[in-house]
């Protein structure tokens, strides 16, 4: 990351992460508030919450109006220090605006909200995952701070999950197209790895689907994307995989 960013000619502040394996089994339980709603976070999980969690703290007790996080296994498009060179683009009400892609199919609005070094800003409405990279406003950190005292639910979940509550209490907007992508999201779609991708995968168990419930999904899916597809339609929306370049 130091020489992607080097060669962009992009200054930035390292905030040191936080190793859930160097946590004791004490520590992580004093995170933790129950089982969540997807699965028992592991030491990996809570380490990258909390590594999350420092840097909305240091921004929180900081000056800039919004700042910029990125993970550490991304892969960057063009234009990087355009966007991060000033904050005039970034709209009034926005908590966050993400700009990583997943290359998945993502509800956003069809109105531009802004736009800048050659990419539109929308307001996202539908869940995400992936916290690799999004600016998020001063205010927005000190909220996420005071709501995360305890944790129960992995740290792209609880910010970009529309069925949380905390994701729901957000405005969050979307760079279209979108100026990096993490290492995992190359894999997946046959692009090439460079192998830094999260060891968190590990940690994530395989959910086991019974026959029947497979079969109903596949009733429902033909369902789910007109209903998709009107909402889209009649509100002014678009459902699109978002690229990046």
């Amino acid at each position: 990351m130091s020489t992607l960013f080097a060669g962009m000619e992009v200054a930035f502040i390292r905030v040191s992460a936080v190793d859930g394996k160097k946590l004791t089994q004490r520590e992580i339980d004093g995170w933790l508030a129950g089982e969540g709603n997807f699965y028992h976070l592991g030491p990996g999980e809570v380490g990258c919450f909390l590594s999350h969690r420092k840097c909305w703290e240091f921004i929180a007790e900081g000056e800039d109006s919004h700042s910029a996080i990125f993970e550490d296994d991304l892969h960057f498009g063009a234009g990087l220090k355009d966007v991060l060179v000033t904050a005039d683009w970034i709209p009034n009400d926005a908590d966050i605006v993400k700009l990583e892609t997943t290359l998945t199919r993502t509800l956003y609005q069809r109105r531009q909200a802004a736009t800048i070094a050659g990419r539109t800003v929308r307001r996202l409405h539908s869940s995400q995952f992936g916290s690799g990279g999004y600016i998020i406003s001063r205010p927005c950190a000190k909220k996420l701070v005071e709501e995360s005292k305890k944790i129960a639910d992995p740290v792209d979940q609880f910010i970009f999950n529309n069925n949380l509550s905390m994701a729901l209490s957000l405005k969050i907007y979307h760079l279209v197209p979108a100026i990096c992508i993490q290492d995992l999201i190359l894999s997946q779609n046959r692009f090439k790895n460079y192998n830094i991708g999260s060891e968190l995968s590990g940690e994530r168990p395989k959910l086991q689907e019974t026959l029947r419930r497979k079969i109903l999904r596949e009733i429902q899916r033909p369902i789910k994307r007109i209903s998709i597809r009107l909402k889209a339609s009649l509100g002014g929306m678009e459902w699109k995989k978002i690229p990046i370049e």
